[in-house]
């Protein structure tokens, strides 16, 4: 398992997908954890800026020999790190703080069977037991497997404030004189890790399919220079954290629980399901699953700019709905066993719809780029 640790120098920006155009807006407004593109990316760039004889050419055949070195590239997990290597993940919707508690207990929201009157078509709705709030937060990796696990969450640590914002402003200036731009003041809410009360924060990535050096450094996001480190882990993912035993599953259902954000091709739920019956059979399995319910959150959104086309010139790339991290979805098997959803789904991405489909690009599938990595729950 390779392993890539991205600490940034200074204050850092990942902008999200909203227009910030001169005339438009004045507000730039940041996102944190930046998307798994942007990471993708970026040790894409770093792999090529390392290897010998590569340049850019006005050769298409050239270009694309270059780009088929990163054909059997791809990140297979994205977390946060902090103190002595300790990994965080992104704590799961369905996992509550109880209000006016001063205590750190959590809950679990609970599956009912749906009796609403409104647009949703699951059988079940996810309630709490008690008073409770949304919890946006990350624990670590032993937290983590506790509540995929369903296991009681007493004083069980979590992380609210690993990132804090600083507002920057300036104006836009004239390419040749240098001289200020009438109308082109802006404010960028720049952010960085708060590390006076948690010591080396940094970005995880684990991915396979390319070799980077052991050290060095490189840019990411708003050209921002991060340092890194690699290493080579024994072991697998599933290692890291395993997926629940099967005796443990109760009328065989089961929690997918995101780790990253997920592009579907049906907006909220993946292809493979029926949007009336909500069952479905899953691709190149046996699985045939129903969804019981889940909670997903408002969507995020994906955009970007691709620098260069055929015609050469720059244009803004489509903008795609995600599904965030955190979001969580009960399924029941019809079909099929325990362990095939394990083989499917346990550090595998549900990540369908392929986004910048602009010129010169030649896998641009989601999946292959960290979206929709999911873990299995009980």
């Amino acid at each position: 398992m390779k392993i890539i640790r991205l600490t940034p120098l200074d204050t850092f920006f990942f902008r999200d997908a909203r227009s910030f155009q001169a005339g438009e807006d004045t507000w730039a407004q940041g996102v944190f954890p930046p998307p798994p593109s942007v990471l993708y990316g970026a040790l894409a760039t770093t792999f090529y800026a390392h290897k010998q004889n590569f340049s850019l050419s006005d050769n298409e055949e050239k270009n694309t020999q270059q780009r088929e070195l990163l054909k059997n590239f791809k990140i297979t997990g994205v977390f946060l790190s902090i103190y002595d290597g300790s990994i965080l993940l992104p704590i799961p919707r369905d996992v509550v703080k109880p209000k006016n508690e001063k205590k750190q207990n959590l809950l679990y929201l609970e599956a009912k069977t749906n009796t609403t009157i409104s647009s949703l078509q699951t059988e079940q709705i996810l309630l709490s037991p008690e008073h409770a709030e949304e919890l946006k937060a990350y624990v670590s990796e032993s937290t983590y497997q506790k509540i995929l696990n369903k296991q009681e969450l007493d004083n069980e640590p979590y992380y609210q404030d690993l990132v804090i914002s600083e507002g920057k402003t300036g104006i836009g200036r004239d390419k040749q004189t240098y001289t200020t731009q009438e109308g082109e003041l802006y404010t960028m809410n720049m952010q960085r890790f708060n590390t006076q009360k948690y010591k080396k924060c940094s970005i995880v990535v684990t991915y396979e399919g390319i070799e980077l050096p052991k050290s060095g450094l490189l840019k990411l996001g708003s050209k921002k220079a991060f340092a890194y480190t690699t290493e080579e882990i024994t072991g697998t993912l599933h290692d890291f954290i395993p997926p629940p035993s099967q005796e443990y599953i109760k009328n065989d259902i089961f929690r997918l629980c995101l780790i990253t954000p997920c592009i579907f091709q049906k907006g909220w739920i993946p292809n493979w399901l029926d949007e009336h019956t909500l069952e479905g059979n899953v691709p190149d399995t046996n699985l045939r699953l129903k969804l019981v319910t889940a909670s997903i959150g408002k969507p995020m959104l994906l955009g970007g700019f691709n620098m260069k086309a055929k015609n050469g010139k720059g244009f803004p790339k489509a903008v795609y709905k995600m599904v965030t991290e955190s979001s969580v979805y009960y399924f029941k098997i019809l079909q099929g066993t325990y362990q095939e959803v394990v083989e499917k789904f346990h550090f595998k991405s549900i990540s369908e719809k392929s986004c910048s489909k602009e010129a010169n690009s030649l896998d641009n599938n989601t999946a292959k780029k960290g979206f929709g990595i999911t873990l299995i729950g009980i």
